[in-house]
């Protein structure tokens, strides 16, 4: 048995051990200890011993499910992450608040956008910090929809009220000001550029040595070809060689030249939302970790 294998066998024993006996003040210690060294597993296995063991009240279940829901959601485990801060119930205002800015950031990250803005909607608190940070949120979440319009509705509550967002707002609103001033390529346009002259579709994605090497290959098949047709006649093997060449290449220039289009749209919003779900992230981890 390997020593990693062998700590986690014993801590493992620690851990069903400790679950019993002791006050729910002194569970949360050690579930805070395990989380310190970041042994999310174990704390997780923990949890559900405490569960097990029954006789909790509602706040402390409460308590055990915001700590599973953070957990999974270090371990990366959306799904079951959203289940357990679901789990998190309104009598526990604070952790319901918390559970549900981490819920509608982790929705959002599903993509599952409806759900995150219900999550956000529903949102009440006294907390003036936490409604900052769940506007900050919505706007962000708008962002990823790339609805403009109700990203300044919401950008226009930002304020410097609380330091640790005024960067993340300014970064958003950055993002917001490349989104409005990206000049989104059409494939079909693309496409039809390479129709009408080959390598002009690539030239038109900003890729300019394909481009070039498009209409220059195509173009000197094209004249063989042609040279081929001009001297033989159809059945010129010349002819018929260059221009399965140039047909070949020519339908390749089109099709490729409305991938690259595609593609190149894939990356820069695949970017873009990175950098976005990056800037969600951060406060909330900043502030509730």
């Amino acid at each position: 048995m390997s020593t990693k294998s062998l700590n986690s066998f014993f801590l493992f024993i620690v851990v069903s051990c400790w679950a019993y006996g002791q006050s729910f003040h002194d569970q949360v210690r050690f579930l805070e200890h395990l989380e310190t060294i970041g042994e999310y597993k174990e704390a997780l296995f923990y949890i559900d011993q405490l569960h097990e063991q029954g006789g909790l009240s509602s706040f402390e279940m409460d308590s055990l499910f915001f700590f599973e829901g953070r957990y999974h959601y270090e371990l990366k485990e959306i799904e079951q992450s959203i289940a357990a801060f679901n789990s998190v119930g309104v009598r526990s205002k604070s952790l319901h608040e918390i559970s549900s800015i981490y819920a509608g950031f982790q929705l959002s990250y599903l993509r599952k956008f409806e759900e995150a803005e219900q999550r956000f909607d529903s949102f009440q608190s006294s907390d003036s910090l936490r409604l900052a940070l769940v506007n900050y949120q919505k706007a962000s979440l708008s962002l990823l929809q790339r609805n403009l319009d109700q990203f300044n509705h919401y950008a226009n509550r930002f304020n410097d009220t609380y330091y640790v967002l005024t960067d993340y707002q300014k970064d958003m609103t950055g993002i917001y000001q490349e989104l409005a001033k990206h000049k989104r390529k059409s494939p079909f346009v693309a496409g039809l550029l390479s129709a009408i002259i080959p390598g002009s579709g690539k030239l038109y994605n900003g890729q300019i040595g394909p481009g070039v090497m498009g209409l220059v290959s195509t173009g000197i098949f094209g004249l063989q070809a042609y040279e081929g047709y001009r001297k033989d006649g159809l059945k010129s093997a010349r002819f018929i060689i260059f221009g399965g060449l140039f047909t070949t290449f020519y339908v390749a220039n089109i099709w490729g030249s409305v991938v690259s289009v595609r593609v190149s749209e894939q990356r820069y919003n695949h970017t873009v939302d990175e950098a976005i779900y990056i800037n969600m992230h951060l406060p909330i981890r900043l502030l509730y970790r």
